[in-house]
């Protein structure tokens, strides 16, 4: 088993590295409902010390990542 792996439970997916732009675009895509971006939000702050990282707004805001993820939810997509 990779050395990555080892403490991860069976079947469980690794996540993205939440410290780069692509692995927190990757991470907030998978968004299945608002309460659900809430928590991976919390989740990305953990990662960068409490805060978002520098390349949030550009990455997800500017970009229309965020648009995109809500109109899915409202079924506007």
């Amino acid at each position: 088993m990779a050395k990555d792996l080892e403490s991860t439970p069976e079947g469980a997916v690794q996540p993205p590295d939440l410290k780069t732009a692509e692995g927190v675009k990757s991470f907030m895509s998978g968004s299945a409902s608002e309460d659900d971006w809430n928590l991976r939000c919390d989740q990305v702050q953990a990662a960068n010390q409490n805060q978002y990282p520098d390349f949030w707004f550009p990455t997800v805001m500017m970009t229309g990542l965020a648009r995109e993820i809500f109109a899915k939810w409202e079924g506007t997509d």
